[in-house]
This record gives structure tokens, C-alpha cells and sequence, in this order.
């Protein structure tokens, strides 16, 4: 029989599993790119596990927790893409939705009436 070969692909499926699930939620801007950041490691993560579980290897328990973790990562980014398009296809108005101004239409062919969003300063010791 052959010898165990090393558990290096578990071990890199271990490390982009992790990576697919940790990259998109890091407070750094990653504006326009943050949901498609779990796909690349995933995908790496799910082949390396694949070939970490064939054959006479060293680290299958390694290799299943990559897996895992690769797969959390696909949803995680599925999810995030889904959301994106669920927001897209609502057209939210960017200004009324930050809270700058209020937008009220009438009718439904009526044009938008803005005003601006109402400031309240509540407890302010120039008012006694």
C-alpha cells in the first residue's frame, strides 16, 4: 500500500472556508465589491475539500470542517446578492431613506413633494 499522502488540501480548504465566511463582514470598504467577496474562496475552499476527502489522505476531518465552512460561505454570499437585488428592485429613494427629506406622492400621478426632515433638539439649554 502507498503511504498517506499530507493533509495540505484540508488544511487550505480549512483556511478559504473561513476566509469565504470572514472577508465580507470585516469593517473595511469594500464598497461595491463586499457581496461577491465570498465566491472565490468558497468555490476554492469546496474543490479543495473535495480533493482532500479522495484518496488515501491524512486530515478527512479537516477537510469536512473546510467543506462546511465553504458552503456557509456560498450561502453567506448568496444572501448578500439576493439582498442586494431584493433592495434594487424596491427603488428605496436614497435621500428619503437616509432621513434628509420626507417624499409623499398623492396619487399616482401626482408628482413627489419633498420637504425637508424635521430636527428637533430636545433638551437644549438655550430654550429655558
Amino acid at each position: 500500500m502507498p503511504p498517506l499522502k499530507g493533509p495540505v488540501p484540508a488544511v487550505a480548504a480549512l483556511v478559504f472556508g473561513l476566509l469565504g465566511c470572514v472577508i465580507p463582514l470585516l469593517p473595511i470598504n469594500l464598497d461595491q465589491v463586499r457581496l461577491y467577496t465570498p465566491f472565490p474562496s468558497a468555490v476554492a475552499g469546496l474543490s479543495l475539500a473535495i480533493v482532500g476527502l479522495v484518496g488515501r489522505r491524512r486530515g478527512k476531518a479537516v477537510a469536512v470542517v473546510g467543506a462546511i465552512l465553504a458552503v456557509i460561505a456560498l450561502a453567506l454570499g448568496t444572501i448578500m446578492v439576493g439582498n442586494t437585488v431584493i433592495d434594487e428592485s424596491t427603488h428605496t429613494s436614497a435621500p428619503a431613506a437616509r432621513g434628509y427629506e420626507t417624499a409623499i406622492r398623492t396619487g399616482p400621478n401626482s408628482p413627489v413633494r419633498t420637504w425637508p426632515a424635521a430636527t428637533a433638539v430636545v433638551g437644549d439649554a438655550s430654550s429655558r
